[in-house]
């Protein structure tokens, strides 16, 4: 049966009539007649009810295609069941209240469902109950939409937070995730901020723009060659690190044009950094 909307009669309080809040229903049931009673129930609690039937695993997959407000699913049908959709639901990872309806349903049953996600049940014969069920089940769904919303902003102003940080230019350690034939993908230290390193930023030198040498989870540097902090994207190299660090050093130590080599250069940066750093932990070691 395809969507429809139910028939009903107006509700009115006072002789004036009640604006009904909408409702999109997906309801497992093998029974018209159930059904109708089931819908029946909720527009004279104040629903104006928009729903689907279906009674099989295969419909009832394709239905979860469509936007609902909440699953009514009987226990038990000849080709389906409370158990097994509770089951597919639980696969597709849709945020939607599915409640028990059913005409019986033992109290270890009723535990297992409810153990399963089911988020209530309700027997056939005590329908009043049913409303009530809905309305909790649709406040508790919004406000968990409310709190995944608001993990949302705060997961996305953090990011915006270490993006502000960088310019760049700047040196950053990034964290292997991935290695591919055309580069390797990174993780910037300390920040939720992944980008990829193509195979011809790897290294100024050509023999070493080699992807597998890399392994997942190793730490690498590289700088900052791109920021657009509008769309949150990060480019980084280790090659024009090199570069940087190559020109720092011929600053520094000297130029390959006045007959110091660049390996030469290379050993007198490398010699100070170990002497500075010698010095750091002479001075943070206290005296025995």
């Amino acid at each position: 049966m395809t969507a429809q909307q139910a028939d009903n009669d107006a509700v009115t309080t006072a002789g004036q009539p009640v604006v009904r809040a909408s409702l999109r229903a997906l309801i497992v049931e093998d029974s018209a007649d159930d059904t109708r009673f089931i819908v029946r129930e909720l527009e004279q609690n104040g629903y104006e009810v928009e729903f689907q039937q279906v009674d099989e695993p295969a419909t009832f997959r394709a239905a979860l295609g469509l936007r609902w407000d909440v699953v009514i699913c009987d226990y038990n049908l000849p080709n389906f069941s409370g158990p097994a959709a509770l089951e597919i639901l639980s696969e597709t990872g849709i945020d939607l209240p599915l409640l028990i309806v059913s005409g019986t349903i033992g109290e270890d049953a009723a535990v297992e469902a409810m153990r399963a996600g089911a988020r209530d049940y309700v027997l056939k014969d005590n329908l009043r109950r049913l409303a009530p069920a809905v309305r909790r089940e649709l406040r508790e769904a919004r406000s968990r939409l409310a709190r995944r919303e608001a993990e949302r902003a705060l997961e996305h102003a953090q990011k915006l937070d270490s993006i502000g940080k960088l310019k760049k230019g700047a040196q950053v350690t990034c964290e292997v995730m991935a290695v591919q034939d055309s580069g390797i993908e990174v993780k910037l230290a300390d920040t939720d901020i992944t980008t990829f390193i193509k195979r011809s930023d790897l290294s100024r030198d050509r023999s070493e723009q080699r992807p597998e040498r890399f392994n997942v989870g190793d730490k690498v540097d590289a700088a900052v060659t791109s920021l657009d902090k509008s769309s949150r994207r990060v480019t980084v190299s280790i090659k024009a690190l090199e570069i940087a660090e190559e020109k720092q050093a011929v600053a520094q130590y000297g130029s390959s044009d006045s007959g110091a080599s660049l390996g030469d250069i290379f050993k007198a940066a490398i010699k100070k950094k170990e002497g500075a750093e010698e010095k750091k932990d002479d001075e943070e070691t206290p005296p025995s």
